[in-house]
Parts: structure tokens; C-alpha cells; sequence
């Protein structure tokens, strides 16, 4: 019985989700789309890691360049989109590959999110800063005290659905169990969830060595040029990691060592979250390269069979 296949490459970053995307859609006919929440702005080029040209001009990718920095674009936003996008990739005969490391936006195109639009920054400012572990324990049983039927479904690790719950329960007095998703999600799709995942201390050197490369590549000279085009330092899009610490540097209250080192622990510490989401996951399939490649071939010929 013919189905629809999805494939979702995930993983920590710095571990290959965007060569491993690229080969299976030269596999199996796919098209991509980037679950990147700062990919979809212009001018970010280097420190989101965009394919190159030469990849985008074989493979199609959707949801990259699509907002200007100073856009706001939420989760919300990028679900809707993706979801089209992924129909639209259907309607072509051909395959839709979900890749990149904001599990949170992947989570939101499977489920969907609480409709309604609340926005409350400086209490989401709050929510999104000091997630010590003490703070994600209180923070969870608030939670769990607050919606219970919610709450049962997060767990402490899970940072960006416990500020988002919060926020939203706190904003509006309204239970987010009580909201119902504003998108459908991604139903009458069969899933298959792909990870490459490497010991953390391989991970670590990794980012180290991406780092320094993205630097060696002008990424420097690729936020001064976002400044001076007009960008302002407290646009979205340099809420980016590194982004927020190059801006500094242009201002002068980093040095170059300074912001290259931030930048590294920072990304280190987005790993180690993306480790934690990706424990959760359900049914994730940790594979290397080669055998990711295969299985999904395998899951795409049985899925249209």
C-alpha cells in the first residue's frame, strides 16, 4: 500500500545532517527543507552553514533566505511554511527531507503548535535565559502544577516547549492543553528519523574546528557588512550564536578571542541541548553515514511499494 515517506535528518550540530540530507536526496529524488531557525534569513550565510550554491542549484532547499534579519519569524511561522513546503515537494512525485538541528521547529511541523499568536518578549527574555538545572526542575513542576495534561508530555530537558508553555500559560491565564495546534501537523505521513550522532568530545572538536573555519571563511567581515548594509545589533537574526557575539566585537566590547571563545562554548552548549532533545525523540534511528543513506533508500522503496 503506497504511502508518503518524510525523512527527518537530525542531530547535534557539526555532525553532517546537511551532506547527509544532500546524498539521500540524490538517492531517493528528494527535495530539502532546512529546519534551521536562522537559515531563513538573508545575509547569514557563513555562521548558519548554508549549502552552497552549487548544492542549492542541484538540490532543491526550501526555507533558506526567505526573511530579511531584522524579521521577526517564529517557530509558529516556520511550521506553516514547511508544511506547505513539504506538500508542495509531494505534489512534485518527489521525496521531502526535513534537516537541521531546531528540533523545536521540527517538533512544531509534526504536531503543531497552540494557536493563537501571543507574544510577550520581555517574558520570554526571562523564560529563555539561566536554564541552570535547578531552573529546569522548578520550571517543570510549574509547569506540571499549571497544565498537567501538558506537562506529562515535556520533559525537563525539553527547554524551548517548557518556555513556550509558560509563556503561553502565563501570558494568557489559559492552560496550553486547553488551545488547539494551528497547523495540522504532518498527518497521513510515514516517518522515518534519521540521526548521526558522535561522542561528545568528537563533538566538541568538531565545532572547534567549524568554527575556526567560519571565521577563516569572513565570517567577521560578514557581520560588519550586515551592520553597515543597516542592520540593527538587536535584529533576530543576530540572536544566532556567534551572530550575537560577532556583533559585540564590531562594537568593540569583544575582543577577537573573547567573541571566538564564546562563540565556541556556546555552541557547545547547543549541542549538548540538541543531545537532550534528541533522547526524546521517538524512534530515532542512529545510523553512520553510509547506513543512513541505505536505510533510507530502503524506507522510500518500501513506503511506494
Amino acid at each position: 500500500m503506497t504511502s508518503r515517506p518524510v525523512i527527518l535528518v537530525l542531530g547535534p550540530t557539526a555532525t553532517g545532517k546537511s551532506d547527509l540530507a544532500a546524498e539521500i536526496a540524490r538517492r531517493v529524488g528528494g527535495e530539502i527543507v532546512s529546519a534551521d531557525a536562522f537559515a531563513v534569513y538573508r545575509g547569514l550565510d557563513i555562521g548558519t552553514a548554508k549549502p552552497s550554491a552549487e548544492i542549492r542549484a542541484e538540490i532543491p532547499h526550501h526555507l533558506i533566505d526567505v526573511a530579511e534579519p531584522a524579521e521577526p519569524f517564529s517557530a509558529g511561522r516556520w511550521a506553516e511554511e514547511a508544511r506547505r513546503a513539504v506538500e508542495g515537494i509531494e505534489r512534485r512525485g518527489r521525496v521531502p527531507i526535513v534537516a537541521g538541528g531546531s528540533h523545536f521547529y521540527v517538533r512544531a511541523l509534526l504536531s503543531g503548535l497552540p494557536g493563537g499568536a501571543i507574544a510577550a518578549p520581555a517574558l520570554r527574555r526571562y523564560l529563555g535565559a539561566g536554564w541552570s538545572e535547578a531552573a529546569r526542575v522548578s520550571r517543570k513542576r510549574m509547569l506540571d502544577l499549571l497544565d498537567p495534561s501538558y506537562g506529562a508530555r515535556v520533559p525537563a530537558g525539553d527547554t524551548a516547549r517548557l518556555s513556550r508553555a509558560l509563556e503561553i500559560i502565563l501570558s494568557t491565564g489559559r492552560r496550553v492543553s486547553d488551545r488547539e495546534p494551528a497547523s495540522p501537523g504532518l498527518p497521513g505521513r510515514s516517518l522515518l528519523r534519521l540521526a548521526l550522532l558522535f561522542p561528545r568530545e568528537d563533538i566538541y572538536t568538531r565545532i572547534q574546528r567549524r568554527v575556526r573555519a567560519m571565521w577563516m571563511s569572513g565570517w567577521p567581515r560578514e557581520v560588519e557588512n550586515l551592520l553597515a548594509a543597516g542592520v540593527p545589533p538587536d535584529a533576530p537574526a543576530f540572536r544566532a550564536i556567534g551572530y550575537a557575539e560577532l556583533v559585540r566585537r564590531a562594537e568593540g566590547s569583544l575582543s577577537d578571542e573573547d567573541a571566538f571563545g564564546r562563540t565556541v562554548t556556546r555552541t557547545r552548549a547547543l549541542a549538548k541541548r540538541q543531545q537532550t532533545w534528541l533522547a526524546s525523540e521517538p524512534d530515532l534511528e542512529v545510523l553512520d553515514f553510509d547506513a543512513a543513506v541505505r536505510r533510507a533508500r530502503a524506507f522510500v522503496a518500501g513506503a511506494v511499494a
